[in-house]
């Protein structure tokens, strides 16, 4: 993502996605300007997995916007101005400020597309980000890394790209990752699932530093039953769990967000926390959707009470005040 924005890129993203013969996949998806389609084209296909490129040609609007300091209840803080709409949000430098002035952690989210291991302004990047905070989650890499894979092949791409996260997180002295447990529905049967992830982590385990200890995060598994049992089969205290509450809402889920709380307790590691309306992964602030968060919460909190959180949000401010307003979190001048 970086090299493509530094090489003139106007917009970058990637999407998770379902390919034929249902396998995970990935969608890179870059605005340009069409003086910049050839050269970007073409980092794309030297440097991805991808044999081709689909380009298009269309319009393009934009909302006028300009940059203001304001204040707010929790600090001073630049934000971007979408004008004529009243809609303003902060720049990411600026929400990183009030996350240090709130005394919360970084989850390290840089390396979720592998790719961006092998780019060295990558983790000088996060290093500047990481200045002044003392808590950390890495978040390793996971489009198209299956440590269930039936094909052995891919299986050792997987263990080769997590290795490779677990070594770059220690180079950054962070000690604490989470990990995707790779389930497909409908692609893999949940024993095997739970077999071959037996089998797979605890053979991880034993190539990571000491120190270091993983939590399995539910992406898409049906209820919390699977992740429990690759947990209690590894019997490592280096191996963990990660609820994430808004995966347990969407379609794919079977159970309630307060069902998996109990389950997961005794290796409940970290949460992450965002919303949605029960269909697809929107990661909404807290209090919107259709999640009872205050009670997943004080759930959580009465169950796991060494667990940690992380708010995905695009935007982690609104969550930030709501939680402040319930008195769960308090700020740190």
């Amino acid at each position: 993502m970086e090299r493509l924005m530094a090489e003139g890129a106007l917009d970058v993203s990637f999407v998770p996605l379902t390919m034929k013969k249902s396998r995970p996949g990935l969608m890179a998806q870059v605005v340009a300007r069409v003086e910049d389609e050839e050269k970007l084209g073409n980092l794309l296909l030297n440097e991805s997995t991808t044999l081709g490129v689909r380009i298009s040609h269309m319009r393009r609007m934009m909302q006028k916007r300009r940059f203001e300091r304001v204040s707010t209840e929790y600090g001073e803080i630049t934000v971007k101005i979408a004008e004529g709409t009243g809609r303003a949000c902060p720049e990411y430098e600026q929400a990183a400020a009030l996350a240090r002035r709130w005394g919360a952690g970084y989850e390290i989210t840089a390396f979720c597309y592998a790719p961006m291991l092998d780019t060295p302004e990558t983790a000088r990047q996060v290093r500047r980000d990481m200045e002044g905070v003392d808590r950390f989650w890495f978040h390793e890499p996971f489009a198209e890394l299956t440590p269930c894979a039936i094909d052995p092949l891919v299986r050792q791409v997987a263990e080769k790209r997590l290795l490779q996260a677990a070594g770059q997180a220690a180079d950054l002295g962070v000690t604490r990752m989470v990990c995707h447990g790779g389930f497909i529905p409908h692609v893999y049967y949940p024993e095997w699932y739970v077999e071959q992830s037996v089998l797979f982590w605890r053979a991880l385990l034993d190539k990571l530093p000491e120190n270091m200890t993983v939590a399995l995060e539910n992406v898409m598994e049906p209820s919390p039953e699977t992740l429990v049992q690759i947990a209690s089969g590894v019997d490592d205290p280096r191996l963990g769990l990660c609820l994430d509450v808004g995966h347990a809402n969407t379609c794919v889920s079977d159970t309630p967000p307060l069902e998996w709380i109990t389950p997961m307790s005794p290796w409940l590691r970290h949460v992450h926390l965002h919303s949605n309306v029960g269909d697809t992964d929107l990661h909404q602030a807290l209090g919107e959707g259709s999640i009872p968060m205050e009670a997943v919460l004080d759930a959580v909190l009465r169950a796991a009470p060494e667990a940690t959180f992380t708010i995905e949000n695009q935007d982690c401010r609104p969550s930030l005040i709501w939680l402040a307003e319930r008195g769960y979190i308090e700020e740190h001048i």
